[in-house]
């Protein structure tokens, strides 16, 4: 029977401290992580998640005001046609 060694870190090319080791995307695409550097994989998963978050609202923010403006310039249209027409 044989013995398995923990794996190398691809990030800080430490030994890992469990024998699996920890998912490195999106830092890195193939190998394992240590818990250590899986904080930060932690961080930055996270500030990729809210990154997307914003640019969704920023867009559906710029769809609202694209929509209130188009609103806007109907109802001054419309007034001046009113004006026009005294």
């Amino acid at each position: 029977m044989s013995v398995k060694t923990n794996p190398i870190c691809c990030l800080c090319e430490n030994m890992c401290e469990c024998p699996y080791g920890n998912n490195p995307q999106p830092l890195r695409k193939k190998g394992v992580c240590c818990g250590h550097c899986n904080s930060t994989v932690i961080l930055v998963r996270l500030g990729l998640i809210r990154w997307e978050l914003a640019k969704y609202h920023i867009k559906n923010l710029k769809i609202l005001y694209d929509s209130y403006m188009n609103q806007e310039l109907e109802l001054i249209s419309k007034e001046d046609k009113n004006v026009l027409e005294l």
